[in-house]
């Protein structure tokens, strides 16, 4: 249903037994450069009805970190970004399609470096950095966890959410599930798959939080 042009027509799906994690085997090698030329771009909406959830996933997080310095990877229409703002974070920025970083960058006036996740290069360090919805569309996740652990200061926080393909609504509603039908998505995890691989590059799980909507879990870290 969401066909996409930079992705094969026909995925290989590849199940690890031991993690219980799925993924895509067969991706195009030039995926994150297509990406970031925006190949079949279309601006992506602000969800004004994202926001109030956002506000108390950041007001928990406030609650757990001692900095105010977020990074939000992968800003989609920017709602993180501007409630992040509001409750007064020093807010940046990535992501990896350069016209939706700069949509963004210049409707909300916050920096949004464009550039590949495992490309970004900076001196800074994080208190927070968040990837709400990411993770399932990255084609290294392991790289990308690494990646956040060292952009991290001392007892920062990493905040995940991704669909859970075990959660509650994803048995009762099998593949009528949306996050079957989405082009992008090259990974599915388990909350036993993403609890593994955080564990395994030296995070420690703070909280979790199931929706009760979709199946997908959130993850402070």
């Amino acid at each position: 249903m969401s066909y996409n042009s930079m992705y094969s027509p026909v995925k290989v799906w590849m199940y690890c037994e031991p993690c219980e994690h799925i993924f895509s085997y067969n991706n195009p090698s030039s995926l994150s450069d297509m990406k970031f030329d925006g190949i079949n771009f279309n601006l992506m909406p602000s969800k004004l009805d994202f926001l109030p959830t956002i506000g108390e996933n950041l007001r928990e997080l406030k609650r757990n970190v001692t900095g105010k310095k977020l990074l939000d990877v992968g800003i989609g229409g920017g709602e993180l970004l501007a409630v992040a703002k509001e409750l007064h974070f020093e807010v940046e920025g990535l992501e990896i399609v350069k016209k939706q970083a700069d949509h963004i960058a210049n409707f909300l006036g916050i920096p949004v470096t464009a550039c590949d996740f495992l490309k970004y290069e900076t001196d800074k360090r994080y208190d927070v950095i968040t990837m709400g919805d990411v993770i399932e569309h990255i084609e290294d996740p392991a790289a990308t966890i690494r990646k956040a652990y060292d952009l991290l200061n001392d007892r920062g926080i990493l905040w995940i959410s991704t669909p859970n393909y075990q959660s509650a609504h994803a048995q009762f509603v099998k593949f009528d599930d949306a996050m079957w039908k989405e082009a992008g998505h090259l990974h599915y995890f388990s909350f036993h798959s993403l609890k593994m691989i955080l564990e395994k590059h030296q995070f420690q799980l703070i909280t979790r939080c199931q929706s009760t909507t979709k199946a997908r879990w959130r993850l402070r870290l």
